[in-house]
């Protein structure tokens, strides 16, 4: 899967977004007729088919979907169902013929998937702004953007999960002119921010998930220096180093999830010191075990400078920020 972004506009301002995880091709057509895939399925007038993103692709992105098969034996039409994620199986009985009429792989609700070429359909503004699709992720190049940036050209750079490289985009009037993939050795990039012409990134790279400063030497529009400045630990993920930003007071700021561990070398002047559990009742993990044993302070805030030294807990308490 992969993403689109869109541009929300007035006169005075521009700014771009990145929204929801889509295939590639869905802004063409609707995907939900998977009759071919069906019928294809069927051996021996016996039927036994996944319902599953891996068996139809994403069809209805975003959504709960189920299976809906229409189906004949003899003379009788019946109907099968099943939810996103189970199995079903159809037996036509000895001596008859299982005929597939029509299937679908559409939201578990009966509704329409989303048209994400229009979307002021499914995004809400303010009054006075407009919304624009303006570019869509090709999965097998781009990957899956989860990251966004602007350079000191105004250029956007979008970065894709693990594995997946950093894209460059030129836009001019609103309207996408060059793309470019970078050879950045850094990839899930959960958090990307230029500061003086270098840009910071957490991400996955040589040293693992850590914080990278990458810089133009050659003054080719390249990336040739990547340098690690510290590691974020168990820092990958959804829970793990996020976002980058520049303080006023020129300090790196970056917002870590909770499974994201303290640095070792936080200093002394940090402004959060103090922070302890405050339970009234016996603590109570979580029964599945997602996150049991964590103790404060959980997810942070993170201040240092542009070296990525002199490091302080500035805040705490998030959760999967």
């Amino acid at each position: 899967m992969n993403r689109s972004t869109f541009r929300v506009s007035t006169a005075l301002l521009l700014t771009i977004v990145t929204f929801s995880l889509f295939p590639a091709d869905s802004l063409a057509a609707d995907k939900t007729d998977v009759t071919a895939k069906v019928v294809a399925a069927v051996s021996d007038n016996k039927l036994a088919i996944s319902a599953t993103n891996d068996t139809f692709g994403d069809t209805a992105p975003g959504v709960p979907k189920k299976l809906r098969v229409e189906y004949r034996i003899g003379d009788k039409e019946q109907v099968g169902e099943v939810s996103e994620g189970g199995q079903l199986e159809i037996a036509a009985p000895a001596g008859q013929e299982l005929v597939i009429i029509k299937a679908l792989y559409c939201p578990a609700d009966g509704s329409k998937p989303l048209d994400y070429s229009q979307p002021a359909e499914f995004l809400d503004t303010l009054p006075g702004f407009t919304i624009e699709h303006v570019l869509q992720a090709d999965a097998s190049v781009n990957g899956s953007w989860i990251c966004m940036a602007k350079d000191p050209k105004g250029r956007l750079l979008l970065g894709g999960q693990n594995g997946q490289p950093i894209t460059r985009v030129t836009l001019q009037d609103g309207k996408v002119v060059k793309q470019e993939i970078l050879n950045i050795p850094v990839s899930e990039t959960m958090g990307m921010l230029f500061v003086n012409n270098a840009l910071y990134i957490s991400g996955a790279g040589s040293r693992g998930f850590a914080l990278y400063r990458c810089r133009d030497t050659k003054g080719n529009d390249s990336y040739d220096d990547v340098e690690f400045l510290r590691e974020w630990r168990g820092g990958g993920g959804e829970h793990g180093s996020h976002g980058l930003v520049l303080g006023p007071d020129n300090m790196l700021y970056a917002v870590c999830g909770n499974f994201t561990g303290l640095p070792h070398d936080l200093t002394e002047s940090s402004p959060h010191r103090n922070y302890a559990d405050d339970l009234a009742l016996p603590r109570m993990e979580d029964g599945n075990g997602f996150g049991a044993g964590a103790k404060p302070p959980g997810g942070y805030i993170a201040r240092m400078d542009l070296d990525g030294k002199n490091i302080e807990l500035f805040s705490s308490g998030q959760r999967n920020t």
